[in-house]
């Protein structure tokens, strides 16, 4: 058997660390074992704890906070739109035209364009983009879709519209509607399971690329001291399962670096409770936590 030591791996000292515990609220230090913590206090009684490999490091007097935990993103959407086309902080519908127009550029011919984020109330507006805003950005041959900042929304340029098969005698799937105009022809804007006849297109990635986008979007998320999240995506049977078989693949080999709660929906319960399973299966860092019901859609799409 082999017995660890008893000293913490690391003491963070000379801090101002607010513990959210009602009857120590502020401490100096705080030391961690294995990724638990251990004591937490005065500097001077922490730093005695300190073995002969503890590594010590000096605050300045900075502020340490408990990790926070975003309870509601889509995670491996919103990791792989880093490297699409940012439309969250655009202001302007002639702003996001431009960021589009910008990252097309950048791309092969042919290649789709996919980005996500916008909002028409931030532009003071109360009309989505169409296909034939995107016309004069995205060119004639590159399919492009942008999802509003909801997700239950997009909008798609002409050109995957007829890759998707979408005219004016396509009816509305199941779950989803496909905007038309006066004359009944699609406008470009799709709402929830519709966003899927276009979606459904986009090649899909490697788990190689998945994982890798996962981490870049964890490396983010630390940078806001983000350090768990509710997953979002786990509802469905496009990104929800490739996501979370690359959470468990990342998870194996101790490269999960972030405590994933993730939704189950509520359709899938009877096969979870065939399996026996309950709420909270998984461990630390990757754990089945919550259920998702779609009731009516979305107010914002």
């Amino acid at each position: 058997m082999r017995r660890l030591p008893p000293y913490p791996d690391l003491i963070l000292h000379n801090a101002r660390i607010y513990t959210v515990e009602p009857d120590l609220p502020w401490a100096s230090a705080v030391a961690l074992r294995r990724g638990v913590i251990v004591a937490v206090g005065d500097s001077a009684g922490v730093l005695s704890l300190a073995g002969p490999q503890t590594e010590t490091l000096d605050l300045q007097g900075r502020l340490a906070l408990p990790g926070l935990c975003d309870a509601h993103i889509h995670f491996l959407n919103w990791s792989r739109n880093l490297s699409q086309v940012d439309l969250a902080t655009t202001r302007s519908k002639a702003e996001m035209l431009e960021r589009i127009a910008v990252h097309a550029q950048r791309l092969p011919a042919g290649a789709w364009i996919v980005g996500q984020g916008w909002n028409e109330s931030w532009w003071g507006d109360t009309d989505f983009p169409t296909a034939a805003d995107l016309r004069t950005v995205t060119g004639p041959q590159q399919p492009a879709i942008f999802w509003r900042s909801d997700m239950h929304g997009a909008v798609v340029n002409d050109r995957a519209l007829e890759l998707a098969g979408i005219t004016a005698g396509t009816p509305n799937p199941p779950g989803g509607v496909i905007d038309k105009d006066a004359e009944g022809r699609p406008t470009g804007v799709l709402r929830e399971l519709a966003i899927r006849l276009v979606s459904g297109l986009i090649p899909s990635p490697t788990p190689d690329e998945i994982a890798s986008a996962l981490q870049f979007g964890v490396s983010r998320l630390h940078t806001l001291g983000i350090t768990a999240i509710h997953d979002q995506r786990m509802k469905s049977d496009d990104d929800g399962p490739e996501a979370l078989a690359a959470y468990q693949r990342l998870n194996r080999v101790g490269a999960l670096k972030l405590r994933v709660n993730c939704n189950v929906a509520a359709r899938q319960l009877p096969h979870l409770a065939a399996l026996g399973l309950s709420y909270g299966f998984g461990d630390n860092h990757l754990r089945l936590g919550h259920v998702k019901v779609f009731a009516d859609g979305s107010l914002g799409s």
